[in-house]
């Protein structure tokens, strides 16, 4: 397991301080690995998950650090998605909660909504 990923497990790990995630979501970052958010908690394992979240390392870390907005890397290619839709909002709405203002926040929840309804989730 390289460095970036125990990193990327640490930083995931204090974003979810607090919190429950009622799902499975894979993010596979390119050149890296993959790391598995479930309710036994965050973990480098390329096991099976409801919804996998492939991006960039560049991309992974402007998301993790706020930088970067999922819906927006969603929208403009930089972060693809395979699998069920809710659970990755579900997921956004997790890691991001503490860094969000309420209004940020369903903002984001409504475009999120607006995307799955386009696409036909």
């Amino acid at each position: 397991m390289t460095d970036i990923m125990v990193e990327a497990v640490a930083a995931i790990e204090k974003k979810l301080t607090g919190s429950v995630f009622d799902g499975s979501a894979k993010f596979e970052i390119e050149g890296e690995g993959s790391i598995i958010i479930d309710s036994s908690g965050v973990r480098v394992s390329d096991d099976e998950a409801e919804v996998t979240l492939s991006a960039s390392l560049e991309t992974f870390q402007e998301i993790l650090e706020g930088d970067l907005d999922s819906a927006s890397a969603f929208m403009t290619g930089r972060l693809q998605l395979d699998g069920d839709m809710s659970v990755a909002m579900r997921l956004a709405s997790v890691l991001s909660w503490q860094n969000l203002s309420q209004a940020h926040f369903s903002m984001m929840f409504h475009l999120g909504h607006q995307i799955a309804q386009l696409i036909g989730w």
